[in-house]
């Protein structure tokens, strides 16, 4: 599996003042975990936005921080966006114990065709994009394929317990739910439709039940 790297330098403009980073093309954020006390630390964000893309949330980042001997074992664990623009304002990075099981969320990726789909006859209706897991940091896989190609008929459908996951990797996601299912190929439009007259058909209701309040 591809190394992850990522340098960063230790952060000395905190609070309001590290707004002047993210003016230098820096981005402001913090070690913390299985640390002994969390450690400021600023990053380019070419080299963030590198990262991540090949990261996510999901794979462990070697992050070295310069004037430290060892590097850090790190996970993305949140990234605060500015709510208009949407540029990354800060990362906070989880330092973690290679001996100690992590809980993490993994993207489930869905492989083959279906050929209850592929016929015509439906669509898929993918319920759950994420897998929460517990394992070993070292044991994390980037993500869960799931063969949909057993999925023959409509409403044949794809569980939790159905996948089938690395050695060391349990699903702390509840097994009996919903990953993908086949539904009728007119079912979704059905939905949409119903939702469509919900409005109408209450506000019919209400002008019913005006109208005999004012008769009585």
């Amino acid at each position: 599996m591809e190394v992850i790297e990522l340098c960063a330098e230790r952060r000395t403009l905190l609070k309001k003042k590290s707004k002047r980073l993210l003016a230098q093309g820096y981005i402001p954020g913090i070690i913390y975990g299985h640390i002994d006390e969390p450690i400021p630390i600023q990053l380019e964000r070419r080299a963030f936005r590198e990262a991540f893309k090949k990261a996510g949330m999901s794979r462990l980042i070697t992050l070295r921080v310069k004037g430290m001997d060892e590097p850090h074992m790190v996970l993305i664990k949140d990234i605060q966006r500015d709510p208009i623009a949407q540029v990354v304002r800060h990362v906070d990075f989880y330092k973690v114990a290679v001996e100690e099981k992590i809980t993490a969320e993994v993207p489930i990726v869905l492989k083959g065709e279906s050929p209850a789909v592929a016929s015509g006859l439906g669509i898929l209706l993918h319920s759950l994009e994420m897998l929460e897991v517990e394992c070993l940091p070292t044991d994390l896989p980037p993500e869960i394929e799931v063969d949909i190609s057993s999925l023959k008929e409509v409403d044949d459908a794809i569980f939790v317990k159905d996948l089938k996951l690395p050695p060391g990797v349990t699903p702390v996601t509840p097994l009996e739910e919903e990953v993908v299912r086949v539904i009728w190929a007119g079912e979704e439009e059905e939905e949409e439709e119903a939702a469509e007259e919900a409005p109408e058909v209450e506000v019919v209701a209400k002008g019913k039940a005006a109208k005999e309040g004012e008769e009585k």
